[in-house]
């Protein structure tokens, strides 16, 4: 299994995964939620993080905020 290189994620989505990768989602949904995604691999992160959190509804709400 590959993982995505921390070198490709912004300073804030390395630290989201650091956090989720924990199991720290009360410290990492904050910060997918305040943070810019600038990526595709930011966007990716987001959305792995709030799925895995099993925050759905936030999953959708993730449409259109990157466009892809």
């Amino acid at each position: 299994m590959t993982t995505t290189p921390i070198a490709m994620l912004s300073h804030n989505f390395a630290e989201v995964k650091k956090l989720r990768s924990a199991g720290n989602f009360a410290s990492a949904l904050p910060l997918v939620h305040s943070s810019k995604i600038e990526s595709d691999e930011d966007a990716f992160e987001a959305m792995i993080c709030l799925f895995v959190s099993g925050n759905l509804e936030a999953v959708l709400g993730q449409v259109g905020r990157h466009e892809w």
